[in-house]
């Protein structure tokens, strides 16, 4: 039995078709997890600068209540949840001393 050249021919575009409408979902998912990631990664810079900036103002208040002469426990508490939020960004875990929620 021979194969019409014409059918042949259709049978291999449509074979090609399919192939580079594969390929186009495959870049367009490649594409949106690595905008994803990108995301992901943008928020946990913002979210380590924030946590930064909360813990130098609460070493500063731990500062100022001991040259004030005023009870630190407040202060030191706030530098104590800081301080676990950074270490927690900086690595992935909070640390040991950290308070449960």
């Amino acid at each position: 039995m021979r194969v019409d050249p014409a059918e042949q021919f259709a049978a291999a575009m449509r074979e090609s078709e399919e192939r580079d409408k594969a390929a186009r979902e495959r870049n367009r998912l490649q594409q949106e997890a690595k905008a994803r990631h990108d995301a992901e990664v943008a928020a946990h810079a913002q979210a380590l600068v924030a946590a930064r900036r909360d813990l130098e103002r609460a070493i500063d208040a731990v500062r100022a209540a001991k040259r004030d002469g005023t009870s630190a426990v407040a202060a030191d508490e706030t530098w104590k949840v800081a301080k676990a939020r950074v270490i927690e960004l900086e690595t992935g875990t909070p640390p040991a001393w950290a308070a449960k929620d």
